[in-house]
């Protein structure tokens, strides 16, 4: 946290201080876990749940799931429909037999054929990003020309966008209370900016 006055570094979890427009930063002190509750309480109540990620893997130089990963579906969909705007993005990968190229498209036609199973089952289409990474990022690493069957896989992130309206708290020169005001909230640190003279600072969570 940084004014034309000085500068305070805030570098661990629930690290707070106190900014006036007259002044530096305050010392760093850490929040308990009831001051996070009291002050940012609904914000956090706000996030959407974790990410949850999948790996489904493909039968021998095809875009065909192998039966165990087909059974995972259902799992996958049950992810998608918690969220209330979700993302899902599938990701497809080859082990190094063969050329390169023929392996990014490979890639690209296990992703595609992953959202076609997807959409089958019930998700829109709309809400599924496909991308191939080829040979390029591999599971197990190996040399060229190596059939290895983890590298034949395709990677599933399922999220939901970290950015929520979030009421934060700003505090009269008493650090009473004053009012509330809808900001953007990004995961890893809260931020609040100086509307109006008073206590503001930072929380990193």
């Amino acid at each position: 946290m940084t004014n034309e006055f000085g500068a305070a570094n805030l570098t661990t979890a629930r690290a707070a201080t106190q900014v006036r427009a007259d002044g530096p930063p305050g010392a760093v002190t850490a929040l308990s876990e009831a001051d996070v509750t009291r002050l940012f309480g609904a914000a956090l109540a706000a996030l959407p749940p974790e990410p949850r990620h999948f790996t489904l893997y493909f039968k021998f130089e095809s875009e065909a799931l192998t039966d165990e990963s087909g059974q995972k579906i259902p799992e996958i969909l049950a992810a998608v429909k918690r969220l209330a705007v979700p993302e899902v993005v599938v990701i497809g990968h080859t082990d190094t037999l063969g050329d390169a190229t023929a392996n990014i498209a490979l890639g690209l036609k296990r992703a595609k054929s992953v959202q076609s199973v997807l959409v089958d089952a019930g998700i829109t289409p709309a809400l599924i990003e496909v991308a191939s990474h080829g040979e390029a990022d591999q599971l197990v690493k190996t040399r060229n020309h190596k059939a290895e069957p983890r590298n034949r896989r395709g990677e599933i992130p399922v999220r939901e966008p970290r950015r929520v309206e979030a009421a934060w708290l700003f505090a009269s020169p008493s650090h009473r209370p004053q009012r509330n005001a809808a900001r953007r909230l990004r995961s890893g640190a809260c931020a609040v900016p100086a509307v109006a003279p008073g206590a503001i600072g930072r929380l990193d969570i």
